[in-house]
């Protein structure tokens, strides 16, 4: 009879033990990942689903999405709703981690188009993206490609217009007209398809822009009479309001709206700066001397001295004889520390006014303290 060697037989099992024990843990881990992936799962759908047409995530989700993509790496939605977090919460940020969020908007979306590369709502919001980093080839192509597969998504076509007018300052001149009937042409096909958006504030007002910039006074005024039932106090309308009132001529009236919202908006800096830069935008094709007169006053107050001499100036080539734009370019050299051109206005000032004090008085601050740049 064969004899047992007790070691070798204590080892065998000890490693038989082993490879059981492992086994088992692995098993063991397998189901309870499983079980915890199923339940989140659930859970997920049916307690903290987020609607992916109408909502956007909230911090209090990102965590919850995150483990859920992880666990469920073949579930288009939840990468869905990571990009669309990133992309929608991109403004709150500092500028230093805006560029972060974009790329991982970026990757989540991709992700997602791996697994559904038909999903036209990713298209557009990629489409979106790369309009706002002023890649409109890039851009343009990922709205037709969404169009392609669903020509009757009045989303798609909407979103395209809304795009293109966010972020129609990026465009370059000669493709302006281009982008900006297509985006009509666009709206008024979502319109056919959703007769709904009719009453959309974003699309009417799309419309009004394009009736202002067309001169459309009336259609113009119809939309921004839209706009104020649907939102009395929006900032759009009340810009919008002031073109008309331009192409209108009614100077006057766009000058009091202009002070308006600009005292309303005292405390609101960014508002502000959106204020002043429509204030450029709309008054620098204008010749009128009056409102070119006032946007300068208005540019100087906000210690914007270049603005200002540059509407100054473009008022004295209309009228070259009104004291108060000349004065007003003086002031604005000096603040710009460019004194021999402040001397030479303050001194065009008494030309034309020879009681003009204030330029009398600074003309002679400027001799006895020879600061004058010969």
């Amino acid at each position: 009879m064969r004899s047992i060697n007790i070691k070798t037989f204590l080892n065998k099992t000890v490693i038989r033990k082993f490879i059981f024990i492992s086994l088992g843990l692995f098993f063991l881990y397998n189901s309870i990942i499983s079980f915890i992936a199923d339940r989140f799962y659930s859970i997920e759908k049916s307690t903290l689903w987020i609607s992916l047409s109408s909502q956007i995530p909230q911090k209090t989700d990102y965590d919850n999405l995150l483990l859920a993509a992880k666990l469920l790496p073949e579930e288009y939605d939840y990468h869905f709703l990571l990009g669309k977090y990133n992309l929608f919460n991109i403004n709150t940020q500092s500028a230093a981690e805006k560029m972060n969020m974009f790329i991982k908007a970026e990757n989540h979306f991709m992700n997602a188009l791996e697994i559904n590369p038909t999903r036209t709502e990713i298209l557009s919001y990629l489409g979106w993206m790369y309009f706002s980093l002023a890649d409109f080839n890039k851009g343009n192509d990922l709205f037709n490609k969404a169009i392609r597969i669903s020509p009757n998504n009045y989303f798609v076509r909407a979103y395209y217009a809304i795009s293109v007018f966010q972020f129609l300052d990026k465009l370059p001149e000669n493709l302006k007209s281009i982008y900006l009937y297509r985006a009509l042409e666009e709206i008024k096909i979502s319109i056919e398809l959703n007769p709904s958006l009719e009453t959309s504030q974003s699309i009417i007002e799309i419309l009004c822009k394009i009736s202002l910039m067309n001169k459309d006074i009336i259609s113009a005024s119809k939309y921004i009479k839209s706009i104020k039932r649907i939102d009395k106090n929006n900032i759009n309308i009340f810009l919008s309001t002031i073109e008309n009132y331009i192409n209108n001529t009614e100077i006057r009236k766009a000058e009091k709206l202009y002070i308006h919202i600009l005292e309303k908006s005292i405390e609101n800096n960014e508002l502000t700066l959106i204020i002043l830069r429509h204030m450029q935008n709309s008054i620098n094709q204008s010749n009128d001397k009056n409102i070119l007169s006032f946007a300068a006053q208005v540019f100087y107050e906000y210690n914007q001295y270049q603005k200002a001499i540059f509407f100054a100036q473009k008022a004295i080539h209309l009228q070259d004889n009104i004291v108060k734009n000349y004065y007003l370019t003086a002031l604005s050299y000096e603040k710009l520390r460019q004194n021999k051109k402040a001397y030479d206005f303050f001194v065009k000032v008494l030309k034309l006014d020879s009681r003009h004090k204030q330029a009398e008085k600074k003309i002679i601050e400027y001799q006895k303290s020879l600061i004058i740049i010969k």
